[in-house]
């Protein structure tokens, strides 16, 4: 058994999502059961077990966001699973809080070393661009 987050609510980022993916448990379906005090069984996926990750992507600059890539250019690579969008292009990004992103990519690799790879493919694939704020 890993623990990923301990707390009152279910896991924050996409610990979910993960969960879900790797093992097919709805993280979330499950604490609303429990909070309800309904009966919860939980069945785990035991085969094709994928490791799962999230990035949230960045552009490499601050400034206005002039161009993000579009979820249905994400997807046609292979692994993405789910793309979030934080950011709109015109919004200004200045990366004065750690939590300032643009979009979250969900993706899935057979192990840790092709989840790598897979980080280096979308930023090798995909920019966000940014100008100068004026």
């Amino acid at each position: 058994v890993y623990f990923s987050e301990i707390a009152i609510r279910y896991g924050g980022g996409r610990v979910p999502e993960m969960i879900q993916n790797t093992y097919g448990i709805d993280l979330i379906d499950a604490w609303l059961k429990q909070e309800c005090g309904e009966e919860l069984f939980i069945n785990t996926k035991k085969e094709n077990l994928q490791c799962s990750s999230w990035i949230n992507f960045v552009p490499e600059k601050p400034g206005i966001i002039v161009n993000i890539p579009k979820k249905k250019e994400f997807l046609k690579l292979s692994g993405i699973k789910e793309v979030y969008y934080h950011m709109r292009e015109g919004d200004l990004i200045t990366f004065s809080n750690p939590s300032e992103w643009v979009c979250c990519i969900v993706f899935e690799a057979a192990d840790e070393s092709s989840l790598l790879e897979k980080i280096e493919e979308i930023y090798k694939n995909f920019k966000i661009i940014t100008k100068p704020e004026e």
